[in-house]
């Protein structure tokens, strides 16, 4: 006789973790004049500016079947602003594909699936699913603030607003 035991949780896992293939060593929560980052499944770039953004070849960037370059917006710390990007709406070649809300500590979906067999074997398999985005695309950044002040008021961590602009999608082969 088979059976399937199925065990889910999401909590505060580790801190974001960065790519060393873009920009230099300065995080997407730290102040900064580069606002643009890329992000794929769980990891990030780091930050860069618009030249490097344009100029990167997604096609070899590391990481999962989905890669997004964002333009950041404001950095959220204890349900306020802490830093805002002053020359947000003065690059005219962007285009807004929503706003994102990105936690410094990942969530992560812990699965726990175990199977026992007739024969007395016993599998378990653990499966950590790690993400960083708090919310769905929002087209109002206003929104997207109010996301992040309350997110990271709850949780105790900072809060990138962040505007997607290009990326390109390995499974379905074509650009975003």
């Amino acid at each position: 006789m088979s059976y399937s035991e199925y065990t889910e949780g999401i909590f505060d896992g580790d801190n974001l973790e960065y790519s060393d293939e873009i920009g230099g060593n300065i995080g997407i929560f730290e102040k900064s004049d580069y606002n643009y980052f890329f992000s794929s499944s769980s990891i990030c770039s780091y930050l860069c500016d618009y030249e490097t953004a344009k100029s990167t070849d997604l096609l070899k960037y590391k990481g999962a079947q989905v890669v997004v370059c964002y333009k950041r917006y404001a950095v959220i710390e204890n349900g306020k602003i802490s830093f805002i990007n002053e020359d947000f709406g003065n690059d005219l070649k962007e285009v807004n594909k929503g706003f994102y809300v990105f936690t410094e500590k990942m969530r992560v979906r812990h699965d726990v699936c175990v199977t026992e067999y007739s024969d007395g074997r016993v599998e378990k398999m653990d499966r950590y699913i790690k993400y960083n985005t708090v919310s769905d695309k929002c087209d109002d950044v206003m929104k997207a603030l109010d996301i992040a002040k309350a997110y990271s008021l709850e949780h105790n961590t900072r809060c990138v607003v962040a505007m997607a602009v290009f990326g390109y999608d390995r499974y379905m082969d074509f650009y975003i």
